[in-house]
């Protein structure tokens, strides 16, 4: 079939580059709910004019990502469900909170993020800069390209033996 060895490399390449974003929020100690990990999706798509690649995830990966600058104060109930996973629990040596208790620690944090920003661990940056992204894949490619013409290139030849 066409493109098979293509397609097949783009699933490699779309399985190394989800396990190593995945392992850089591990490795970024980044894991609360465990929600960013199971949302990171590599999708190969196909247009009439091109084969291209799909990532999606998660909206405030760029924040992990990336970070936040200093500025404006973000929204508290976010921060207020972050505080209630066991691992930032844990992480932060906090028992059960009660609500009150809770609100007024995501405050703090809020404003110290609004004042000081926040630094991203770069999970998604590195793998981009990573030479699985500037050889490897090009690489990949090339070579699936090569071998599906010349699969393509023995079809039609057989059919004319």
């Amino acid at each position: 079939m066409a493109y098979d060895n293509t397609k097949e490399a783009l699933r490699t390449f779309g399985g190394l580059f989800v396990s190593r974003s995945s392992q850089g929020l591990k490795d970024g100690n980044s894991e609360a709910s465990g929600k960013l990990d199971s949302s990171i999706q590599f999708r190969p798509t196909r247009s009439s004019r091109a084969i291209g690649i799909d990532v999606s995830m998660e909206d405030y990966a760029k924040f992990v990502d990336e970070g936040r600058k200093a500025g404006r104060r973000p929204p508290t109930a976010p921060i207020e469900k972050w505080l209630t996973y066991q691992n930032v629990k844990s992480k932060l040596s906090l028992g059960e909170l009660t609500d009150s208790a809770r609100k007024g620690i995501a405050y703090q944090i809020a404003a110290k993020i609004g004042r000081e920003g926040t630094k991203g661990n770069h999970f998604l940056t590195n793998v981009i800069k990573s030479t699985l992204v500037t050889r490897d894949l090009p690489l990949m490619i090339e070579n699936s390209i090569s071998d599906d013409i010349e699969a393509m290139l023995d079809e039609v030849f057989a059919k004319f033996n």
